[in-house]
């Protein structure tokens, strides 16, 4: 059965500007901040150089400060805030790797009130290069910002938007691909006139369907006279029937038609 864990306080730290703490790292002997221990267990990391002097390292709002370890003692310090007047907010410690040799580093990426990144050096806190990121009006974009153990770093520029950043030459951030924009809007034209073609299409078959289905006028009334007519036509008899009708229907009116006009004929007279 394992051991449970206990804690007990060996020393207090207390920081005379009383400044809120933002973060605090562990350096082993190549000022490496030591890795947890599940990725340790895993293989997913190295384990800690454990030769040497290991260092503490206290961040606040205003400054960095480095202790010795065990016996805690101040060894180092810059004080950020009365030196640029800016505040820490986000803090992390980075691996730079050369983009020409294999030479590697770590070192400590701080991001500002203002806005800017600062990269200092490790353990001897020396600012190496400042890079303003984020506009210090964005205080979403600063809270939200985070640090990769690469050198780069993320940040909210809208509620469904990020922007990526590069501190690393080692890590460029750029575009690994083409997008060519106007085929895709003739494509996507075609597509889309393609697409009303066939609604339309569908649409007027539907139609039609739904007349030879339903009771509606020109629907079934229409197919039957259609049928109707079609086998009149083609019935011998019944065009003879209606061939003689007209020849009948056109002598009856000739003769009603002489009729008429010698009785008025008689009339006009007035002898008979």
């Amino acid at each position: 059965m394992d051991e449970p864990v206990r804690a007990e306080q060996a020393k207090e730290i207390q920081l005379m500007h009383r400044a809120p703490v933002i973060g605090i790292i562990i350096l082993d002997g190549q000022s490496t901040p030591l890795p947890e221990p599940l990725e340790v267990a895993h293989d997913l990391s190295k384990s800690p150089n454990m030769q040497g002097c290991h260092q503490l390292l206290v961040v606040s709002e205003e400054q960095l400060k480095v202790f010795t370890l065990p016996k805690v003692i101040s060894k180092l310090k810059l004080k950020l805030t009365a030196l640029e007047g800016s505040r820490v907010r986000k803090v992390a410690v980075a691996n730079f790797v050369s983009s020409k040799t294999e030479h590697s580093e770590n070192d400590l990426a701080v991001l500002t009130n203002q806005g800017d990144i600062q990269i200092i050096s490790l353990p001897s806190l020396k600012i190496q290069a400042r890079y303003p990121c984020i506009r210090k009006e964005d205080v979403s974009g600063i809270a939200s910002c985070v640090f990769t153990r690469y050198g780069q770093g993320f940040y909210l520029i809208s509620p469904s938007e990020f922007e990526r950043f590069s501190l690393s030459p080692k890590w460029l951030v750029e575009p690994r691909c083409l997008v060519k924009a106007l085929e895709n809007r003739e494509n996507s034209h075609g597509h889309s006139t393609s697409g009303t073609e066939r609604t339309s299409k569908k649409s007027n078959s539907s139609i039609r369907d739904s007349r030879q289905t339903s009771g509606e006028p020109g629907g079934d009334e229409r197919m039957t006279d259609r049928l109707m007519e079609h086998a009149l036509l083609n019935d011998e008899n019944v065009l003879k029937e209606i061939q003689s009708t007209l020849e009948d229907g056109r002598g009856s009116y000739y003769n009603r038609s002489s009729g008429r006009i010698q009785v008025g004929h008689t009339l006009s007279n007035g002898g008979e």
